[in-house]
């Protein structure tokens, strides 16, 4: 089914003012409504992985002149300190992809597994699919043609024509930068280059399913005059839009904090204290020696702790003292690892 979607070119009206997304309508084919990971279902999960290409994957007619010839690792960036533009690798920018697919996550039934390994199989070929390399691969081309002005692009999920379904590519003849400023506040200086972690929320959400929106708040949407604003944050037409896919996101301990920002995932923790800072919150963290094991080291601490007041990383419930309560959560982990969190920390790893 060739249903290649090069989000960039489509022009969408809001269906309702109060839904301005818009999903990429898959026909029906292969049981699909819309465009999307995982089971056709609306409104269902999805395990999705990312990798980064390898340098010189071929491209193919299925991108045209957003992948002519082989792909590159590196963009170039604006550094203020210098006030030049320097290259960047791609891998090099892992932690503002990571927090963007996170922001995604956090708004829907999404679990991100990246980066994977990546074959440097071609664009699209039948085996480019995991283990091979992510569902979602991220790589750099020289745009050329039409799509020169192009800061990078997004293609729909399956169904969409084959493995070069969610591609991110981005220009690596275009110029970028971590833009300095307020959400929705400080417009973005296209002089020194497009905004890395505005864009790629962006395509990332063509990635997953969205088309552009006529909200004008949403992350989605493209300004007529190329006027844009940082925006780095989900608007809640954007979060409307992926949960039809996906579903909302997953608290699996019910305690309003969804597991992809919960630092205890299986324990309640609504204010998600955190004393020793090891993205594992104390309610489930009696790893006091951040060997990632209790066991007796751990419970010596707690010991020479005991009946102590204050804000202390032995207090694991959060009552300001440490006392038998801190014990018992001690000896429910006795020989286990902390967590498990959402987060990424080093018992994770």
């Amino acid at each position: 089914m060739q249903h290649r979607i090069l989000a960039f070119f489509i022009v969408f009206l809001a269906a309702t003012p109060a839904a301005a997304f818009v999903l990429f309508d898959a026909g029906g084919f292969m049981g699909y409504v819309w465009n999307k990971w995982g089971p056709p279902d609306p409104g269902t999960p999805a395990v999705i992985h990312w990798s980064f290409m390898s340098a010189d994957t071929a491209g193919s007619a299925y991108c045209g002149e957003a992948c002519p010839g082989s792909s590159g690792t590196t963009l170039q960036f604006y550094n203020p300190a210098t006030d030049q533009f320097e290259s960047r690798q791609l891998s090099e920018l892992q932690t503002q992809i990571e927090a963007a697919l996170t922001t995604w996550a956090a708004a829907a039934d999404i679990v991100f597994v990246g980066p994977v390994d990546d074959s440097g199989l071609p664009i699209n070929d039948e085996a480019a699919l995991p283990p091979a390399s992510g569902h979602v691969r991220i790589g750099a081309f020289a745009f050329t043609g039409g799509a020169t002005f192009l800061g990078a692009v997004g293609y729909a999920p399956p169904p969409n024509g084959g493995t070069g379904a969610g591609e991110i590519l981005f220009n690596s003849a275009a110029f970028f930068q971590f833009a300095a400023g307020q959400e929705d506040v400080t417009p973005i200086n296209f002089f020194f280059g497009n905004d890395f972690a505005s864009l790629f929320l962006h395509e990332a959400g063509h990635a997953l399913g969205l088309a552009h929106s006529a909200d004008e708040q949403s992350v989605m949407y493209i300004d007529p005059a190329g006027e844009y604003l940082i925006n780095r944050e989900l608007a809640s037409d954007d979060v409307a839009g992926i949960e039809i896919l996906y579903g909302p996101a997953a608290d699996t301990d019910t305690d309003g904090v969804v597991d992809v920002l919960d630092n205890c995932l299986n324990l309640p923790n609504e204010d998600q204290r955190d004393t020793d800072l090891d993205a594992i919150g104390n309610r489930c963290d009696p790893d006091f020696n951040g060997d990632c094991l209790v066991n007796f080291a751990d419970l010596a601490i707690l010991s020479a702790d005991f009946f102590q007041q204050g804000d202390l990383d032995t207090d694991l419930n959060g009552d300001s003292i440490v006392n038998f309560a801190d014990l018992v959560v001690v000896a429910d982990y006795f020989f286990l690892a902390p967590g498990p969190s959402g987060r990424a920390n080093s018992c994770s790893q």
